[in-house]
């Protein structure tokens, strides 16, 4: 009887160990693998890590400011009589413009007063 209690025993042990499964995060959230880039569920506080990546961000304003030049056709100028003489004096009108932009910029990089 000995022997049939540690066969049962042993078969009971198998059955058992082989019923229990590890829980992976692909079976629970299975969209985090799907090649794009996100983040993973936060399975801690994240507040800190988010506080340092939102201060390496930074919104970059830029304003161009240019003057045009129209000219008379009937001066048939040149590129070469445009570089060499006084454009103020040849054009019969003088525009200005500016053009402005704006975007973010994210800092990967900073020692010694050098940023990238």
């Amino acid at each position: 009887m000995t022997r049939t209690k540690t066969i049962i025993l042993s078969f009971l042990s198998v059955v058992l160990i082989a019923s229990c499964s590890t829980v992976t995060y692909d079976k629970i959230y299975p969209t985090l693998k799907d090649g794009k880039y996100d983040s993973e569920f936060p399975y801690k506080s994240s507040s800190e890590d988010l506080e340092y990546i939102s201060s390496t961000i930074f919104r970059i304003n830029s304003t161009g400011f240019y003057k045009s030049y129209i000219f008379d056709r009937t001066d048939r100028l040149t590129l070469d009589s445009i570089r060499n003489g006084a454009i103020d004096e040849m054009a019969i009108e003088e525009n200005y413009f500016d053009q402005s932009s704006a975007g973010t910029g994210t800092v990967v990089f900073a020692r010694g007063g050098k940023v990238a």
